[in-house]
């Protein structure tokens, strides 16, 4: 039992490690602002979870690096439609069948940019084929709180910070996409093998994953090219 328990705990960690901090090289180091918080402000769980398992199958399906390659753009459509997060949340009754729609919903958004669709509104589209996300539209309303108060909601509140956050989060160098603290690697510009050394000037911040398998993945393919 004790055993069996210790691997569990284990696997978690494994798991966790996919899409936070900075100690394992392969981390994508996942923003919770853009995955786990809705339009309100509120942490949503099975957000999280949803993104977990999103990593997971990334890195199951061997599709991290094509992932990578358009993230900035996939995540910039997770922050223009945070509203969807509340949706899904509110509507699919238990957790798991929350966690079930957001999978969905990344699945499509990811093969839609893949596929050219740039558009929000032609990767919109694409949800009408499934039961789960059909009902998902921007509110008309664009207040986190319905009710018009003079002093401010938690509501209100919650949802500044996390605009905040978004709007200053510092960007990866490699892939472009938001890059939380508690997942940045330290990378050299130039590299050391040609030189590079440790100063100020050489130093830049990116994921854990672009500072390893990408970054290395994009200079075999560049030099491949030539």
């Amino acid at each position: 039992m004790e055993r069996s328990r210790l691997a569990y705990l284990e696997k978690i960690k494994d798991v966790g490690q996919l899409i936070a901090g900075n100690e394992y090289s392969g981390s994508l180091g996942l923003d919770h602002a853009v995955y786990s918080y809705g339009a309100t402000g509120r942490f949503h769980p099975a957000a999280l979870i949803a993104a977990i398992k999103f990593a997971q199958s990334l890195w199951d399906k061997k599709r991290v690096e094509r992932f990578t390659d358009v993230r900035a753009a996939f995540e910039e459509f997770l922050v223009r439609h945070k509203s969807f997060i509340n949706q899904l949340g509110h509507s699919m009754g238990s957790r798991m069948r929350s966690v079930d729609s957001l999978l969905e919903m990344y699945g499509i958004i990811l093969e839609g940019i893949l596929a050219g669709d740039l558009t929000d509104e032609e990767i919109i589209a694409r949800f009408q084929a499934s039961p789960h996300l059909q009902t998902l539209k921007e509110p008309t309303d664009p207040e986190p709180d319905r009710l018009v108060r003079k002093r401010f909601s938690k509501a209100v509140q919650s949802a500044g910070i996390v605009r905040e956050i978004l709007s200053s989060r510092a960007k990866c160098t490699e892939c472009g996409a938001r890059l939380p603290p508690s997942s940045r690697s330290k990378d050299h510009k130039t590299p050391i093998e040609e030189g590079g050394m440790g100063t100020l000037d050489n130093l830049q911040f990116t994921h854990p994953y672009c500072n390893s398998g990408y970054k290395e993945k994009r200079r075999r393919s560049t030099a491949e090219g030539m």
